[in-house]
């Protein structure tokens, strides 16, 4: 189980040390993708998990709570298995930036999963 503020927390913590060490950029292209990455943890997320926590369908499939928090165990397991075997292919791009392909795997899941939890 998992509140709004620690999925923001574990998504914040999984960008910083899994994702951005990655992207081959330096200098203005990675203060833009740490600013872009900044905003939309700290607006987008908050709209997304706020919307979800207030649709029906999440209510009925079990991934909110009545009080708000979030059952992640169940649904990191479904993505997994529901994950090809060779992950999805993600070309992100953020201020017109683009950024190459990454590659967004099972294992994935359970790393950005333990950094919610933690």
């Amino acid at each position: 189980m998992a509140t709004k503020e620690q999925i923001k927390m574990g998504v914040t913590r999984y960008f910083d040390n899994e994702i951005l060490p990655k992207l081959p950029v330096t200098g203005i292209k990675k203060i833009a993708v740490v600013t872009a990455a900044s905003l939309f943890i700290n607006t987008r997320i908050d709209k997304s998990l706020e919307d979800i926590s207030k649709n029906s369908l999440s209510s009925y499939l079990g991934i909110v709570c009545g009080d708000g928090v979030f059952q992640l165990d169940q649904l990191a397991e479904e993505l997994k298995k529901n994950m090809p075997e060779e992950g999805i292919k993600l070309s992100p791009s953020f201020f017109g930036f683009s950024f190459g392909e990454m590659i967004f795997n099972r294992a994935d899941i359970d790393t950005l999963h333990r950094y919610i939890n933690s």
